[in-house]
């Protein structure tokens, strides 16, 4: 990367990254809300691997609004390539809500009638116990913030699914959504 910085002055890099992110339309296997969505909408019983692991979760909007408020800052701002060649910019949520597993889920189920889980004592997957980002520099330097509290993206998440249940396109919602986000 140094080689091509230092080969233009108009090129502008920076690398950003997020925590982990939740929202509707996440059909990913192995991944902790759309595990618990899909158990739950077919009357199963989730099964909690690592429940104390805690995890910066943050609803896709918000990371999705920084990479734009970095490319906005990037392009307006006078920097130099060498300035922007080791900077990295983190977007997660407020340290308050980075939450362990059981507790995402506890909040979670709230919004499902008929949600179960347990916890497994199989302990044959290694995971890191705490993930945590500093977002010190994107908030400093582009007055960057989150603006969803975790129940709240939980909520936004939940949501989601239990409408796409009903609905064959989800379009609209998803851009009420994006709205509704957008306008906080």
């Amino acid at each position: 990367m140094r080689s091509i910085l230092n080969n233009s002055e108009y090129i502008k890099i920076a690398t950003a990254r997020a925590g982990n992110v939740i929202g509707g339309g996440d059909w990913s296997k192995d991944r902790l809300i759309p595990d618990a969505i899909n158990h739950w909408q077919n009357n199963k019983t989730l099964t909690l691997r690592n429940p104390l692991a805690t995890r910066p979760w943050q609803h896709v909007l918000e990371p999705i609004l920084g990479y734009l408020e970095l490319g906005i800052f990037i392009s307006q701002n006078e920097l130099k390539p060498q300035e922007l060649g080791d900077n990295s910019f983190n977007f997660g949520p407020k340290q308050i809500d980075n939450l362990n597993v059981e507790s995402v889920i506890k909040i979670l189920s709230s919004f499902w009638e008929n949600s179960k889980y347990r916890i497994s004592h199989d302990k044959k997957f290694h995971e890191a116990s705490l993930l945590n980002l500093s977002c010190d520099k994107s908030t400093k330097l582009l007055s960057w913030e989150p603006r969803l509290r975790i129940k709240d993206a939980l909520l936004i998440t939940s949501n989601w699914y239990k409408e796409q249940k009903k609905l064959d396109n989800m379009y609209d919602f998803t851009i009420q959504q994006i709205e509704s986000f957008l306008n906080l």
